[in-house]
């Protein structure tokens, strides 16, 4: 049997509350990618941004108890 594994086009970064503006102010003005606020509804998720890179969507969630950015 052979296994592949193939990437998702979605990509979830959970980024702490406290470095929230400043990682989303780097993905649209240092990078200049195409960022947007979206609307969302999740206990654990306060604030989420899509950023489009290429053929991927990064989401930049924002995070109240997390003490580091995961992916």
């Amino acid at each position: 049997m052979i296994t592949q594994f193939e990437a998702g086009l979605n990509i979830a970064i959970k980024v702490p509350k406290n470095k929230y503006d400043k990682t989303v102010g780097f993905y649209r003005d240092i990078l200049k990618l195409d960022v947007e606020e979206r609307p969302i509804t999740n206990p654990t998720v306060s604030r989420t941004h899509r950023v489009i890179f290429g053929q991927n969507t990064i989401w930049l969630d924002c995070v109240d108890n997390y003490t580091h950015s995961e992916t």
